[in-house]
């Protein structure tokens, strides 16, 4: 459904409820500076990669979000990674903003145990929620999808983008933005069709991960080795469900 705004340029309303799937939907309602939003129902292993899209577009249309979690039920609790790649994907703090509550008590203490708090905040209520939202997360992380021909600039594009949101150190963000575009000249030359890169700043390191989908994952070409080796204080490589996967890490 659309509208026209002030401006004259049509506005996407979006609707009341986002169908992620049978047993998982997404309802919304607007909030003052912020969006609330519940999802309700069974997350499945199925249902989880619509759900993630419904997130990730919502927050592109609407950065400032609190999810209500408290009518959702999660049989396997490693799917509550899905609130924090939507996240990512849609550009990460700052340029996203979600804070969750109403988690189950065995849902909330496995989500922060498992660091995931640390990417998205869990708070008690949905006041505290809304404030964390201007809190800015222990661990910052951006994902973007590439693809040729211009995977390797957009790979650079998108640690500079970061150097800028993040306020990363200039030094290693350059390094970061050289590895990044090797990573991305590797996976063209491997002839990859697409590649997710994640850029993490966490305490102490900014990482990066290269997923590539390749129709057989061989070891990175000598080139990139040498230059990760140069630029990197470690990094490793190894085959992926879709193809590759290289990590690389440096220091702060």
């Amino acid at each position: 459904m659309t509208d026209v705004g002030t401006t004259g340029r049509p506005v996407v309303r979006m609707p009341a409820e986002l169908a992620a799937g049978p047993s998982v939907r997404v309802e919304q309602v607007p909030g003052i500076g912020f969006r609330q939003m519940s999802v309700v129902g069974d997350l499945t292993t199925d249902e989880a990669p619509a759900l993630r899209q419904i997130l990730s577009t919502v927050l592109t249309l609407y950065p400032r979000v609190v999810l209500d979690c408290a009518r959702l039920r999660i049989p396997k609790s490693v799917l509550l990674s899905v609130f924090c790649t939507a996240h990512e994907r849609a550009g990460g703090w700052p340029l996203s903003r979600l804070a969750l509550y109403g988690l189950d008590e065995g849902s909330a203490r496995w989500y922060r145990d498992a660091g995931l708090a640390d990417r998205v905040p869990y708070r008690a209520g949905m006041a505290e929620a809304v404030a964390a939202l201007d809190e800015r997360p222990a661990v910052l992380r951006r994902g973007r999808l590439l693809l040729p021909p211009t995977l390797v600039p957009d790979a650079r594009e998108t640690v500079e983008g970061c150097w800028s949101d993040w306020s990363l150190p200039g030094d290693v963000a350059i390094r970061a933005a050289l590895v990044a575009a090797e990573l991305g000249l590797g996976a063209v030359e491997a002839g990859s069709v697409r590649a997710r890169l994640a850029v993490e700043w966490r305490p102490g390191a900014v990482g990066l991960a290269l997923t590539e989908r390749l129709p057989a994952a061989g070891p990175v070409g000598p080139l990139t080795a040498v230059a990760l080796d140069e630029l990197a204080e470690s990094w490793s490589s190894h085959p992926h469900q879709y193809g590759r996967r290289t990590i690389a890490t440096i220091p702060l």
